[in-house]
């Protein structure tokens, strides 16, 4: 009898090594297949676009204190704590089991071996990494403590049932005066237009940049895993910008 090939379930979550560039990476565990109810379990293409521009984009980060939301698998926070100067993170989202992956992506990436190797740090005592990123519970709809930071951003925060609204106002609450947000979106995304009008309207000025170019798109895979990338990343040959949101003196309206 020929023995049986098993495949692993596409919802099985799995490790994956993400290069953000040559010799930076990300460690963090993914369900290959989306699912909807656990969203923040797939990695999304925004959010390897946008870790890669935080890291081509490392002088604006130095000193701030930072918030991702719907930090999913937590690429993108991760990457500005491994490989930016800024002082905090805070990686946000609000379902249970998409915190608890979050929690173990931030230890495999920030354990002993890397506290030691790179903080002069005894095993468990590592003050800089347990003070510079946590993982934190947040939802838009409800009112939060958290403290204004300097930065706001996140990548994927609007698709179909997306509270927009909510979501405009955590990002004019969590943000200070003098801060800035940078939003990920994919162009076609039916609803990006309510989000930049509503976010216009609290009185955010609107910034778009492309994120086409290799720099951001680029498969860092081995020759033999090219096809992998695009199993893991459909949706890449689509179209995606940058939105950065400073706030204005009155409320304007997006052309």
């Amino acid at each position: 009898m020929m023995a049986r090939l098993v495949h692993p379930s596409p919802f099985q979550p799995l490790d994956k090594m993400l290069s953000i560039s040559e010799g930076c990476n990300v460690l963090v565990r993914e369900q290959s297949c989306f699912q909807a109810g656990v969203e923040g379990y797939h990695l999304w293409e925004s959010s390897l676009l946008l870790a890669r521009w935080v890291y081509q984009n490392k002088q604006l980060w130095a000193g701030k204190r930072v918030a991702e939301l719907g930090s999913g698998c937590g690429l993108a926070g991760l990457c500005l704590c491994k490989f930016t100067d800024c002082q905090s993170v805070l990686l946000t989202d609000y379902q249970a089991q998409t915190l608890s992956n979050l929690r173990h992506n931030l230890d495999v990436n920030f354990g002993d071996e890397y506290c030691v190797a790179n903080h002069n740090a005894t095993k468990g005592s590592c003050r800089l990494c347990s003070t510079k990123c946590n993982v934190v519970e947040l939802d838009w709809r409800e009112s939060s403590s958290l403290p204004q930071v300097d930065v706001v951003f996140g990548s994927d925060l609007v698709y179909a049932g997306t509270p927009v609204q909510a979501l405009c106002d955590t990002i004019d609450r969590l943000l200070s005066p003098t801060g800035v947000a940078y939003i990920v979106l994919p162009d076609s995304r039916q609803n990006v237009n309510e989000f930049l009008e509503l976010i216009a309207h609290k009185g955010f000025q609107v910034e778009r940049e492309s994120l086409n170019s290799p720099l951001y798109k680029a498969c860092t895979y081995a020759e033999e895993q090219q096809a992998q990338f695009e199993i893991d990343f459909p949706d890449m040959h689509n179209s995606f910008s940058l939105y950065s949101l400073t706030r204005t003196l009155t409320p304007t309206v997006v052309q």
